[in-house]
């Protein structure tokens, strides 16, 4: 751990930080989370060289940050990097003057390695995290609301990813054995010819799987109009939609499955 955040400091170091504010940081965390800041700090100085401006004190580059500010949504992940960069430059002329740094924004990166760590469940590590804020009870509900809210995103994700590869197996199953037609008409013991049960139950299979594929394209164009889809999942699901519909045409029965 000491090798990593030696080099973490060397990477801060080499950003334009000053190797003297991080040396009493021992937590790899904490350093981390400083290397990514000074980052973003150094694009944002960067930029302002490239478009020929002068450099500016600490306390001018708070203003212009927090101009910045003002036009990105409160709250947003993007609104607590840009906070945490005015911050920075605020604690800097804080402890020259001899006072306590303000507190950096939580970042939502931050609150999905803590759920990754807890297996995706708000358990200890989350807990013992948010206890570090135990004198700052609207924060510690704040990000108890937002783990809250992460944590449900996860299990949506994952109900919704489970439930792809259960439709994905039951098409396949399904599929493989609609293919195989069975004769619709058979010979009883006196030779009298009868619909054939086996086909019967073919059409009843291949109805069932006509439901659900139609079920699925819809959801899939649903999809599709919000600019969220599956591709190789949605090409599969209409090449199998297109056979089925040629198989039941060839039997000569109704099919009502729509064509893309």
């Amino acid at each position: 751990m000491n090798e990593q955040i030696e080099n973490l400091r060397k990477e801060y170091q080499e950003l334009g930080g000053s190797l003297e504010e991080v040396q009493s940081i021992d937590s790899v965390e904490e350093m981390a989370f400083l290397v990514n800041l000074q980052s973003s700090i150094k694009e944002l100085e960067s930029d302002s060289s490239n478009n020929g401006s002068e450099s500016q004190s600490d306390l001018q580059l708070i203003e212009s940050l927090k101009q910045e500010l003002e036009s990105l949504p409160y709250n947003s992940e993007e609104w607590r990097q840009r906070q945490n960069q005015i911050l920075f430059y605020e604690n800097k002329t804080r402890k020259e003057l001899g006072l306590q740094p303000k507190q950096y924004e939580v970042l939502d990166s931050d609150l999905a390695k803590l759920l990754q760590l807890d297996g995706n469940e708000i358990s200890s590590t989350c807990r013992e995290y948010i206890s570090k804020f135990e004198d700052n009870i609207p924060l510690q509900k704040s990000l108890e609301f937002r783990l809250t809210q992460m944590k449900n995103s996860f299990d949506l994700i994952q109900k919704q990813e489970l439930e792809k590869t259960q439709f994905d197996v039951f098409v396949s199953s399904a599929w493989e054995s609609v293919k195989n037609v069975p004769v619709r008409y058979t010979e009883d013991s006196r030779g009298k010819l009868i619909k054939n049960p086996g086909f019967t139950k073919w059409y009843n299979s291949a109805k069932t799987l006509q439901t659900k594929l139609n079920s699925r394209i819809h959801y899939l164009q649903k999809m599709e109009q919000e600019g969220e889809e599956n591709v190789d999942l949605r090409e599969r699901i209409f090449r199998i939609h297109k056979d089925l519909s040629a198989l039941l045409e060839q039997q000569g029965v109704s099919n009502n499955v729509r064509t893309r």
